[in-house]
Parts: structure tokens; C-alpha cells; sequence
């Protein structure tokens, strides 16, 4: 069945903790999330809990159980501001909220009760009679942030099926099994985050639990340790491996690199890949959205090289159209809206308790609002979002391919802004002040290939770009920021 949960039931190292080395096997596994599930109240189908989750054997039996028993929860960055989540709270009216005890304390939950969790956990429980009360749809399972944070009221209503199918497709297209050890760093409130445990898990794998970022020395301790065959990342993760090197690492085990969240340079995979092919391994690939729980499709590795400009083919369940705006299917090689139709779709979106009610509003089809085109071999390449276009002197330019020649030129990652008239490049950390000019001298002929007037691109530099939960650059901030010119 699609919307089952069934692991291994082997002896087999499930869930690690890569701090601590608690772990806890296959055949241990479901014992431990019903033991879990038992100490929290209102416990049922039908009612919502909101999860303060972080990457910890404690909090993973939590989604797990949750999963399993069909009770519904949302996923919520511990890390949200106190005024965002007590806002969440009272558009959602969870009946309870649950997460690491310090994590509950620090949010000072006034009206709620508070009780322990297996030591280290707690639990915000509403009174009775002030509940959510408004009924819930029987196939709503897991509610996950579009953008990574808690900064948005809007949630996606994802089901169990949406999430066992992609898990499952998941694990067969990256060829997951009992030998395979994910290092699972990303956020599980994140849709790239919780597909790792997910596939893993379904697949028959250890997922190594992580909240070491990749900038401190215990990330690659602990890959290290616990013998990580698999690395899941985010571009920024990709480059940061790249500019460090697999040989300078040390990761003896490590022979698969999962690059999904974003567009990544090329240059910097294809290092990474050349290194990992030498251990029988590479890159894959991926392209998706939370919408779509999350991925629709993968590149993979033995096709890196020669198509390595693509997001690869549709997930097995899934299939891909391109359409133009008329809404007609385009020809092969022409660009026009992506659009995903497959089981792992999701219902829709939420952006208070009523809207849990609702039923499947997107009937199986996703309009991505990405571009892209589709090779006669049925290969997917994007071509940035629909809505990343700044209108200049009267010319529409697409910020993604701005983006994409000026990280060709300069070899690291920039960051296009649409501001008025202009188009403000933000580079990260460009010095000593000759680099700079020497980029800057770089942007007659990127005017040129876009055709703009000399001076609408303004070239920023910064020493850190601010950056989501999910590791993708946060434009709002972005544009804000008053940069070093």
C-alpha cells in the first residue's frame, strides 16, 4: 500500500544521533515510537500537534510515530521567532505543541500546560475546551513551510501517500538500501531534510542525525565516526565541499553527493563528482518543491557528464509537461512552464485551521511556476522562475540568468536583485579591492550578452549572504541589506 509506513524489521542501525551515538535498530524502531507516542496527550487522529523539530533520535520517533498512527502534525523551526510562532499558533490552534524541553521553555507558552516527554522532551498542551475543534481532512498527515522558516502562515498539506510514494521513489532512484548511511544535517522541517529520513528509513538505511552545520569541524567528525556513505546538500553545502576537497576532508566512506534546493554551478559538481566516480560513486541531481513532497526528478549520476546542465528525468510515479501560456503542451527543446502531475502532489495549502478540512484541491497536477524545456530524450533543464524577471529601461532579464554568467565569470555564486532601474549583483567576501575590479571590468561584456545599458548592474559585495532554514539564500534580506559597494 502507498500510504503505509513499513521498515525493515532487521537488526540494522535505523536512527543514529551523530553527537551523542545513541541509536536505535530497525527491529527497535517502531517499539520506540509507540513507547514515544504513549506519553503525549490529545495523542489521536484528527487533531494537530506542532513539532519544534531538530536533528535528534528523540524528535525523529516523534514524526515517526506521528506517520504511522495518522495523527497529523506541522513541522516548525525551533528557531522561529517567539511573536511568529505564538502568531502560528493562533491561526493553527494545535492542541498541542511538542519539541525539546529548553526549546518549549524559551517560547513561555503562557496558556498552555506543560508536561515532561521522556526526560528530555515536553509537551504545550491546550485545555480541553480550547481546542481547535474545527475538523481536520482523514488524510492530512504533515504540514511543511513553503520557504523554509516560519515566516509564512502558509503551510502544505501533504499526505501520506504524497510522502511514502516519493520516499519510495526516492530510494529506488538512488539505489538505497541496507548499506547505504545517510548523513541527515538538514533541517527535518524542511522538505529536503524530511525526505532524507523518510526514503532512508523506508529504504532500509541509518540515517545519521545531524544539527552540526557544515561550517563546524563535528560535521565532518561525525561523518567520519559514523562511516557516511551518503551527503545530502543544498548548493551552498556543494560549494563549501568543493572549495575544501574531498582528498583535504578525509571521508573515507563517502561516495554519493544527493544536490537538490537550488541551482548549483556546475563547475563546483562536476569537481565533486570526478572526485567521487574514482570510488565507484557521484552526484545526482534534483530538482523539486515542498508542493510535491518534495521531488520530481533526479539526474543521475552516470548521466552527469553528459547532460550536466539538467535536473534529470520525472520521479517513476510522476510525469513532466511543458506548457506555453496559452496552457498548450510545448515541442521538445522549447521553454515554457513546468508543470508535474504524479501521486506525491500535494492537497494544497493551508493558512489557518479551517483550510485543514479541505480536500485534494490539486488534484495530482503542480504548476511549478519554473521554466524550463525537455530534450527528445525527455531530460528536464530550467531556465529560472516565471516571476525572477526585472523589467529595465523597458527589457525584461531573467535575475536567474544574470545570476548563472556572472558566477560563470567570477567562479563563485552571485545573487541578482531587482532594484528599480537597476540590477544589484551581491558577491560574496570578493576581495582584496583589485578581485573587485576585475569583476567589475567583466561587466561591460555581461551587459552586453544581456543587452542592458552599461551601468545597470551594480555589483555589491558582502561578507556572508543571509541564508533560510533551508540553506537557500534569503532574497528579502538580500535587498535589504545596505552592502559594501
Amino acid at each position: 500500500m502507498k500510504d503505509q509506513w513499513q521498515y525493515s524489521e532487521g537488526s540494522g542501525l535505523a536512527l543514529v544521533d551523530g553527537a551523542s551515538g545513541q541509536s536505535i535498530r530497525f527491529n527497535e524502531l517502531t517499539q520506540a515510537a509507540e513507547d514515544t507516542a504513549t506519553q503525549l496527550e490529545h495523542w489521536r487522529k484528527r487533531t494537530l500537534h506542532f513539532v519544534l523539530t531538530r536533528n535528534r533520535v528523540p524528535h525523529a520517533l516523534i514524526i515517526i510515530a506521528a506517520f504511522r498512527s495518522g495523527v497529523p502534525i506541522a513541522l516548525v523551526d525551533p528557531e522561529a521567532d517567539r511573536a511568529v510562532l505564538h502568531s502560528l499558533i493562533d491561526r493553527y490552534r494545535p492542541e498541542s505543541v511538542v519539541g525539546c524541553a529548553e526549546d518549549i521553555a524559551k517560547f513561555e507558552f503562557e496558556n498552555l500546560r506543560v508536561h515532561s516527554v521522556s526526560g528530555i522532551m515536553a509537551q504545550a498542551i491546550r485545555n480541553g475546551d480550547d481546542t481547535g475543534a474545527t475538523s481536520i481532512h482523514p488524510d492530512l498527515a504533515c504540514l511543511l513551510s513553503t520557504s523554509g522558516s516560519t515566516g509564512t502562515p502558509k503551510f502544505v498539506r501533504l499526505t501520506r501517500r504524497n510522502l511514502v510514494t516519493n520516499a519510495t521513489d526516492i530510494g529506488r532512484v538512488l539505489g538505497l538500501d541496507e548499506k547505504v548511511c545517510s548523513f541527515a544535517h538538514l533541517k527535518l522541517h524542511y522538505s529536503f531534510g524530511l525526505s532524507v529520513l523518510n526514503s532512508q528509513l523506508i529504504a532500509g538505511g541509518t540515517c545519521v542525525l545531524s544539527d552540526a552545520a557544515v561550517v563546524e569541524p563535528a560535521f565532518w567528525e561525525q561523518m567520519r565516526r559514523h562511516k557516511a556513505t551518503l551527503l545530502p546538500c543544498v548548493p551552498f553545502h556543494c560549494e563549501y565541499l568543493s572549495k575544501l576537497g574531498l582528498r583535504r576532508l578525509n571521508l573515507p566512506t563517502l561516495n554519493t553527493v544527493i544536490q537538490a534546493g537550488g541551482a548549483c554551478r556546475r563547475d563546483a559538481l562536476r569537481g565533486i563528482h570526478s572526485d567521487l566516480t574514482e570510488r565507484n560513486g557521484g552526484v545526482f541531481v534534483m530538482y523539486g518543491q515542498t508542493e510535491a513532497s518534495p521531488r520530481m526528478t533526479t539526474l543521475d549520476s552516470p548521466d552527469f557528464f553528459d547532460h550536466s546542465d539538467s535536473v534529470g528525468k520525472p520521479m517513476p510515479s510522476g510525469e513532466i509537461t511543458i506548457l506555453d501560456p496559452d496552457g498548450y503542451p510545448c515541442k521538445a527543446g522549447s521553454t515554457g512552464e513546468v508543470v508535474y502531475q504524479g501521486p506525491n502532489v500535494a492537497l494544497g495549502y493551508a493558512t489557518n485551521r479551517a483550510d485543514l478540512a479541505k480536500g485534494d484541491e490539486f488534484n495530482g497536477i503542480l504548476k511549478t511556476g519554473d521554466l524550463g524545456f525537455l530534450s527528445p530524450e525527455g531530460f528536464l533543464t530550467l531556465r529560472g522562475r516565471i516571476a525572477r524577471f526585472a523589467k529595465v529601461q523597458g527589457v525584461r532579464v531573467s535575475l536567474d540568468d544574470v545570476e548563472a554568467l556572472a558566477s560563470k565569470e567570477i567562479g563563485q555564486p552571485c545573487y541578482a536583485i531587482s532594484a528599480g532601474e537597476q540590477i544589484h549583483l551581491y558577491v560574496e567576501d570578493v576581495r582584496p579591492v583589485q578581485d573587485v575590479a576585475r569583476f567589475k571590468s567583466q561587466l561591460k561584456e555581461l551587459s552586453l550578452k544581456l543587452r542592458l545599458p552599461l551601468g545597470t548592474i551594480i555589483v555589491k559585495n558582502i561578507e556572508t549572504v543571509p541564508r533560510k532554514a533551508n540553506g537557500k539564500p534569503d532574497c528579502a534580506k538580500l535587498a535589504s541589506l545596505n552592502a559594501i559597494q
